[in-house]
């Protein structure tokens, strides 16, 4: 991803977390248009400490979630 993208789609992610909370990965590829092949931005994210991540998952599939790491809406985790 060219890194002026990878910006803009950082700015809308960012923003939709800030204002929805913890959000799906599906759900941040719906409404911040965020494709599959982009999802490795997440992670990148996640490694660079702006954002944490924990599978909210209440079935077999895999449910990963993510949210900017201050948020107060970040459930405890239980390990």
């Amino acid at each position: 991803v060219e890194e002026h993208l990878a910006e803009q789609l950082k700015a809308k992610v960012f923003n939709l977390l800030e204002k929805n909370g913890p959000t799906t990965a599906r759900e941040i590829g719906r409404k911040a248009g965020l494709k599959r092949n982009s999802h490795h931005l997440l992670n990148k994210w996640v490694e660079a400490s702006e954002l944490v991540t924990w599978d909210a998952s209440k079935g077999v599939r895999p449910s990963p979630t993510y949210a900017l790491k201050d948020d107060d809406r970040v459930p405890e985790m239980r390990g």
